[in-house]
C-alpha cells in the first residue's frame, strides 16, 4: 500500500516552453549560489548575476505569453471551442 496518494500532475501553462523551463532551472540555480556567496563582495557579484537571470526570465514569459495570446486570438474565429473557450470558461466559471 502506497504511503502517498498518487500525485495528479497539473497540465503546463500555455504559454510555457522548453526555454522558459531552461531559465527557470538556470535561474533558481544562480539564487542558490547567490545565498550561499560567502564575502559581501563574492555576494554582490552572484546577486547581480542572479538579478539578471531573473530578468531574462521574467522577459521571456512575457514574450511568450504576449505571442501564444495573438495565437489564441487569431485561431477564435477558426476553432470557436478550442484552447481560448476553455480558458475563458475555466476562468469565469472558477471567479
Amino acid at each position: 500500500m502506497p504511503r502517498k496518494a498518487p500525485r495528479h500532475c497539473k497540465r503546463a501553462a500555455y504559454w510555457w516552453t522548453a526555454e522558459i523551463a531552461e531559465l527557470r532551472k538556470r535561474c533558481l540555480r544562480l539564487r542558490r549560489i547567490a545565498q550561499r556567496a560567502g564575502n559581501r563582495e563574492e555576494a554582490n557579484i552572484r546577486s547581480a548575476e542572479h538579478r539578471e537571470g531573473k530578468k531574462s526570465l521574467r522577459r521571456a514569459i512575457n514574450e511568450s505569453k504576449a505571442r501564444h495570446w495573438k495565437d489564441m486570438v487569431s485561431d477564435v474565429d477558426s476553432e470557436p471551442w478550442g484552447l481560448g473557450y476553455k480558458l475563458v470558461t475555466r476562468r469565469l466559471f472558477w471567479s
